[in-house]
């Protein structure tokens, strides 16, 4: 069961738990990003400097057009696929979170949403960025 408390305690800045190395296997990357870095000592500051930009408010007022866009995209390449076949909804969800981040983050999509998979160029720029 869910418990939006322990989720809230959890999470929160300054938290003493420590995420799991789980979060490595979230991305294919040589060098861990902001998600996927485990040192809150690394981790740390640069939530600090994407914070503002990532406030529940921020978003909300001008990123929900173009993440709820990005979103009705994903369910639908889902949707087309398990018709098809089957879906890798977890391939889907990594690209429609990295289309949506780059959005955020430099003002436009990678098009991996769009295209259906991962351009390693544009991935491997990223990590050397963070």
């Amino acid at each position: 069961m869910a418990d939006l408390d322990a989720f809230k305690e959890i999470h929160k800045i300054g938290t003493k738990y420590m995420k799991s190395e789980w979060y490595l296997r979230l991305a294919n990357f040589p060098k861990a990003g902001v998600f996927t870095m485990l040192d809150p000592r690394e981790h740390g500051p640069r939530r600090k400097l994407l914070s503002r930009s990532f406030s529940r408010s921020y978003l909300v007022d001008n990123w929900e057009v173009v993440v709820r866009e990005k979103v009705l995209l994903a369910v639908m390449k889902i949707k087309a696929d398990a018709i098809e076949n089957t879906a890798d909804v977890y391939n889907w969800w990594m690209l429609l979170a990295s289309d949506i981040s780059a959005h955020l983050s430099f003002g436009e999509s990678f098009g991996m949403l769009e295209a259906g998979k991962v351009s390693t160029l544009l991935m491997m720029a990223i990590v050397r960025i963070f």
